[in-house]
């Protein structure tokens, strides 16, 4: 991972956050599981704010095709669609990936 990519950055900055803010509770779970579940959660919020923002822009113009049906607005739903199909597949990867983590832990 590229350590000055914003996404790492967030995550190094909440992770320390978390870490000295827990510091004097008995944490039950291991660092690599706090770590990993700081890491589910801050995709999951990125992939939220990217469906939220994915509708604030679909909305409208699947309103305006309805009203009219020219090129630039099928290109303008087309090329939204790929950013659908794109989110979709992120989606999929994270739970994929959790899956692949909960088979590991049940046969470890």
């Amino acid at each position: 991972m590229n350590s000055l990519d914003g996404c790492v950055v967030q995550y190094e900055s909440e992770f320390c956050k978390r870490l000295q803010t827990n510091k004097d509770q008995a944490e039950d779970l291991p660092f690599e599981f706090r770590a990993l579940e700081l890491a589910l959660e801050l995709a999951c919020m990125s992939l939220d704010a990217q469906v939220k923002e994915l509708e604030m822009e679909i909305y409208p113009l699947l309103d305006e095709l309805a009203s009219s049906i020219n090129t630039l607005n099928l290109e303008c739903v087309r090329r939204l669609k790929g950013h659908l199909l794109t989110l979709t597949q992120r989606v999929q990867k994270v739970h994929d990936e959790i899956e692949h983590l909960m088979d590991d832990d049940g046969h470890g």
